[in-house]
């Protein structure tokens, strides 16, 4: 049963890190063309920021949640160090 609840504590940290992920870069991405407003990539980017948005969140966000998730997996398996010794 612990298993399982790790698990799934796991899956629910990587969705939510996979979506706070996929929705801030659009954020920061804007945030560094716009360093000069009237530059042009600071115009297009605000022009197409809603798409940027909804790409971010379906492309970018399950990658980054996959990591978190895999990064999180792995952390669990691995063997503790005061598991290995037994005298």
């Amino acid at each position: 049963m612990r298993a399982a609840l790790s698990r799934l504590a796991s899956v629910l940290l990587a969705v939510a890190a996979g979506a706070a992920v996929g929705f801030a870069y659009p954020y920061l991405e804007l945030a560094l063309a716009c360093r000069t407003p009237a530059s042009e990539a600071c115009i297009w980017g605000r022009a197409y920021f809603s798409l940027t948005l909804t790409v971010s969140l379906v492309v970018i966000g399950p990658i980054a949640a996959g990591v978190v998730y895999a990064l999180l997996e792995w952390l669990r398996r691995r063997p503790r160090r005061d598991e290995g010794v037994r005298s």
